[in-house]
């Protein structure tokens, strides 16, 4: 497993208490990076903005939705790179097919499954689906597209920008 800092579960929970803006005020005092690095595109928007903050470490990933893959990651080693993330898990998306995604990763299913694994949310610059049904389970979404069909989507993992 990576190496990660250690939170405790009240950081966790204070961290929670916050708003973005005030992490970032807080984060822009850090020597940690420029204060303009580090953040998702304009177009990303929270998909039920009434929901607290969702706090987690960041699971990475890239997807496409384009074409069939030919080497797809197989479910098993996508649910244990999510696993090998210490929890609370955020999940981030690239979508590779970016500006233009083609079809949705993250919906009722995928939503019930990163939820089981111990996501809190999901945030993707591609498109998201099946609204109603992930705010009933309480897996928010932050995404740049609402979209309705999969396409030919499939994550790769380990999180590889270049493919």
């Amino acid at each position: 497993m990576p190496d990660f800092p250690t939170v405790t579960d009240a950081q966790l929970e204070g961290l929670r208490q916050l708003d973005t803006p005030t992490i970032s005020n807080c984060l822009e005092r850090l020597p940690l990076r420029a204060w303009t690095e580090g953040y998702m595109r304009p177009e990303i928007r929270s998909i039920y903005p009434k929901q607290p903050t969702r706090v987690g470490y960041a699971v990475t990933l890239t997807m496409s939705a384009a074409r069939q893959s030919t080497n797809p990651t197989s479910r098993r080693d996508y649910w244990e790179g999510i696993l090998a993330i210490p929890a609370p898990r955020l999940i981030v998306v690239h979508d590779r097919d970016y500006p233009n995604p083609t079809g949705s990763y993250w919906g009722e299913v995928q939503g019930n499954i990163a939820k089981a694994l111990g996501a809190v949310g999901a945030i993707t610059d591609g498109g998201v689906r099946d609204l109603n049904e992930a705010e009933a389970i309480g897996f928010p979404f932050g995404a740049k597209e609402v979209l309705v069909s999969h396409a030919y989507v499939t994550p790769s993992w380990p999180m590889n920008p270049s493919t």
